[in-house]
């Protein structure tokens, strides 16, 4: 079953905030803490096209190993609760 939640966005580039529904468990495991966000939001936080320190990379899914943009550090990100105040 899927699961969702809302999180907060912050591009580093930017000024202010967007708010996002984001699937959790996907099953998949990383090293360290990935998103994996559409083009469409990747350009309204400016990460699209993909700054000039980005890399591209190739990741495992059930359907064949698709090549993306890997862009380190460029956001803060928060889970948000109803009964938790804004960080």
């Amino acid at each position: 079953m899927a699961v969702r939640i809302k999180l907060r966005l912050k591009s580093k580039t930017l000024r202010g905030t967007i708010e996002v529904s984001a699937l959790i468990n996907s099953g998949f495991e990383t090293k360290r803490p990935q998103l994996l966000i559409p083009t469409q939001l990747a350009r309204q936080i400016t990460l699209y096209p993909p700054p000039p320190t980005s890399s591209i990379i190739e990741i495992g899914t059930a359907g064949g190993p698709p090549k993306v943009f890997l862009v380190r550090e460029a956001l803060d990100v928060w889970a948000v609760a109803d009964d938790r105040g804004r960080p």
